[in-house]
């Protein structure tokens, strides 16, 4: 194997100094029993690069093989003194496994002798493609986007675990510091494999492995291979000569390809063309040492609920309208349930809430494009949160077999469910209000090829790929809600002709919502009607009885 002609460049000759370390990096593995014989390294620009093939690959063939010695494993990490003084204490970290391998790598690479230099050596001196790592300018094109609280709270986690860690090991500002255990903690959170070996459940750094990068559906499969005590990568299908060869990080949202490895994917589809990006619908208000009562009854992007698909549902102590709630559940120590009853726009509204006395948790619920168990979770909440005091009384009442909010995922009424829609447009009207441009600017931009500014792998690409996510999925639930609004009390011709005309354009969402839970309801409501129709038709004549 030539080691010169293993790392090129699309755009080039790459500096002479990087091709040295890519270099030495090679040989280090191949003199260490490391097997890619088939494979070349390509950088297309400054720390983007990928895996291709030299020649044709046959399916199922193994491509890549790492032994066991050149992979840093979670039990390095806790043989370090930082990592022992960790395992002493029992902090409740945020990410164990990746605290770990970032320990042994923080402490490792300062040695100049280290085993694993070649690899240092070969990794990115900066992750500015990392949000945690963006500047003000570059966040402000997720302005709207709910990933600016969550990169906010990523960069806040990592500096509580340097913190605590700290704290029971003194030595670690000497290792490193808090935007070093940044670069390391983001360095392994997008690059470690959960492996088995021998036995062991453990996460690892893999060199080499970790170049390869996503493409759904997945053309490869990884695993340690107990018999070759090897990291192996095996083909599932043929690859032409010169072509890429990608892992498959998993089915994701966008969020967490960008916040997790640095990317966005623009065609985030699966084969079946469904879409797993993601929005959260509203999620808890409280923070530590608070205790959440905060009213649910009328939801918007910037009032989100605290009512957990897993509350109980409880009978509420029954009030006089507008005097406030009744209360049933837990005291103010030990956390429980609060059911509450109050009247609002002259509708009573029940509202359930789950609470804890310490919540540090932001939790919501996020919802894609899809029928899927947290659409149905959000569905079965909203029905809860609108329900009018007869539908409660259904729910509540003796009888009813609904033990969480969760379970109720059949519609209540046609009133609820309208309530439901109207609730639920309003909360994603608001959410796309949020955002500084339109869906189908976005869409625009990134057809665009003369935009310098948006140039693949640039951060601002892949954040307009983020928000247009967002907002495709918002959208959708817009469509859904304003589409089923209007079939409410058509004729059923007219309710066939549209659900027909949403199928036969791709709108399956709202279609199979249509088909599927408003017709049924409307079904029912016309059986209820024709029945207290004969009911009053039904006439008593007196004035000649029957003699039994």
């Amino acid at each position: 194997m030539q080691l010169d002609a293993e790392v090129s460049s699309s755009g080039g000759t790459a500096d002479e100094s990087a091709v040295n370390k890519y270099d030495r990096f090679l040989k280090w593995l191949l003199d260490n029993g490391a097997h890619f014989p088939l494979l070349e390294l390509r950088e297309y620009e400054s720390d983007v690069r990928g895996v291709h093939a030299k020649e044709a690959l046959a399916g199922d063939q193994v491509v890549v093989e790492i032994p066991l010695r050149c992979l840093i494993t979670v039990e390095m990490g806790k043989e370090s003194d930082v990592g022992k003084a960790v395992l002493a204490s029992n902090l409740p970290l945020d990410a164990p496994k990746h605290i770990f391998l970032m320990l042994f790598m923080l402490t490792d690479r300062r040695n100049p002798s280290s085993f694993f230099k070649p690899y240092y050596d070969i990794l990115p001196s900066s992750l500015s493609n990392m949000p945690i790592f963006w500047t003000d300018e570059e966040l402000a094109y997720l302005k709207g986007s709910h990933l600016l609280v969550q990169i906010e709270e990523r960069k806040r986690a990592i500096e509580a675990d340097y913190a605590a860690i700290a704290d029971v090991a003194p030595s670690l500002p000497s290792i490193c510091s808090v935007e070093e255990f940044k670069w390391a903690r983001m360095c392994v959170c997008s690059r470690n494999f959960g492996l088995e070996v021998n036995r062991i459940r453990t996460a690892a750094l893999v060199p080499y492995a970790d170049m390869l990068n996503h493409q759904r559906p997945r053309e490869t499969k990884w695993t340690f291979d107990n018999a070759r005590q090897a990291f192996t990568i095996t083909t599932l299908q043929p690859i032409a000569p010169g072509a890429q060869v990608y892992d498959s990080y998993g089915q994701k949202c966008n969020h967490r390809f960008l916040l997790n490895y640095g990317f966005a994917v623009e065609n985030n589809r699966e084969a079946d063309n469904f879409c797993p990006n993601e929005v959260g619908l509203w999620q808890e208000r409280a923070r530590k040492g608070e205790r959440e009562r905060g009213p649910i009854g009328a939801l918007t992007a910037g009032d989100r609920s605290s009512l957990q698909p897993e509350a109980p549902v409880l009978e509420p102590r029954r009030t006089e309208q507008g005097n406030g709630p009744g209360r049933e559940g837990g005291g103010e120590e030990g956390g429980g349930e609060e059911a509450r009853i109050r009247k609002e726009d002259g509708m009573v509204v029940c509202s359930l809430i789950w609470f804890f006395p310490v919540c540090e948790q932001v939790k919501r619920i996020r919802v894609c494009v899809s029928d899927n168990e947290n659409m149905k979770a959000a569905l079965s909440l909203l029905r809860v949160v609108v329900a009018n005091e007869e539908e409660l009384v259904r729910m509540l009442g003796p009888g009813n077999m609904f033990k969480t909010a969760r379970d109720i995922t059949y519609p209540v009424s046609l009133g609820n469910e309208e309530r439901v829609l109207h609730t639920l447009l309003k909360m994603v009207t608001d959410a796309l209000a949020l955002y500084p441009t339109r869906l189908e600017d976005d869409v625009a931009r990134l057809a665009r090829r003369d935009d310098a500014s948006l140039r693949p792998f640039s951060n601002r690409r892949h954040a307009l790929i983020q928000v247009r996510g967002e907002k495709e999925v918002l959208s959708a639930f817009q469509t859904l809600c304003s589409t089923a609004l209007t079939l409410l009390d058509v004729s059923d011709n007219v309710f066939k002709e549209t659900v027909n005309s949403l199928y036969s354009e791709g709108n399956f969402f709202a279609a199979n919502y249509c088909s599927d839970v408003l017709y049924r309801l409307r079904q029912e409501e016309y059986r209820r009607a024709d029945a207290a129709a004969a009911q009053r038709s039904v006439k008593v004549n007196l004035t000649n009885p029957t003699i039994v």
